[in-house]
């Protein structure tokens, strides 16, 4: 039998602007990111998003946007944000 799987604690945010904030920190990781490591780099943005307490409709439009940026297309995008957010479920 394994171990289930470590439960993850939400850390709010202080304020809307603490979350935008960290959002925006998280945006530009992903948009100053070079091929290669793209997808990568959004996942970990969206999971560290979500961990961070900022709504997910929030990441996925701000991330989407970084992502494009940074060339990723969008199909990619879109895969990648929702492994991302179903895997926080």
């Amino acid at each position: 039998m394994t171990e289930p799987p470590a439960l993850h604690t939400v850390r709010p945010v202080a304020s809307p602007a603490e979350a935008m904030k960290r959002l925006e920190v998280l945006a530009r990781a992903v948009a100053k990111t070079p091929p290669g490591n793209r997808n990568n780099v959004l996942y970990w943005a969206a999971r560290r998003a979500l961990e961070e307490g900022i709504p997910a409709s929030a990441a996925a439009a701000a991330l989407a946007r970084a992502a494009g940026d940074a060339g990723c297309p969008p199909k990619e995008t879109e895969a990648t944000l929702r492994s991302a957010f179903w895997a926080a479920q």
